[in-house]
């Protein structure tokens, strides 16, 4: 190979073991059974009707702040206050079930880790008599945003 020229080397197919490789695999895959797709489309399905609403974590955020009387600006602080850190429980739970956004995301949302999210939806969802009442009432709210989305036929993306 000449130094001065400034031709790239042409690669043949023979060169390119990787993609022979993938080609051949897929040649040789068998035709999907009627089950499998049976099975893919009862989890895309269950995918849509459950997730596929899509609300932002910072309108959860704001309708629980709304609907506790606690400002936004005081869930996103490092604070212990019970009613505080009760309101962000429930909120962090809600984002959890209603948006299609990453532990990580939440936890941005409201200033906390990733660990921190999973731990208060898991903390919800076992002590639901704990926070039942307000629980009901956010997610009787999201579910009507829901079916009011759904109708209108828009997924929000």
């Amino acid at each position: 190979m000449m130094l001065d020229t400034l031709e790239k080397p042409t690669l043949t197919a023979a060169d390119r073991p990787a993609r022979r490789l993938r080609a051949s695999l897929l040649d040789r895959a068998p035709d999907p059974q009627p089950w499998a797709i049976e099975s893919i489309l009862s989890v895309t399905h269950h995918f849509r009707s459950k997730r596929a609403f899509r609300i932002s974590c910072g309108e959860i955020l704001a309708l629980v702040a709304l609907e506790t009387g606690i400002p936004v600006s005081h869930m996103r602080k490092h604070t212990k206050l019970a009613n505080v850190s009760r309101a962000r429980l429930v909120a962090c739970y809600l984002m959890y079930e209603y948006s299609l956004a990453s532990l990580k995301v939440i936890g941005r949302t409201v200033s906390r880790d990733h660990t921190t999210i999973s731990a208060s939806h898991s903390r919800v969802r076992d002590d639901r008599a704990e926070f039942e009442p307000l629980v009901s009432h956010l997610e009787t709210i999201l579910d009507r945003r829901r079916a009011e989305t759904c109708r209108k036929g828009s997924f929000n993306g």
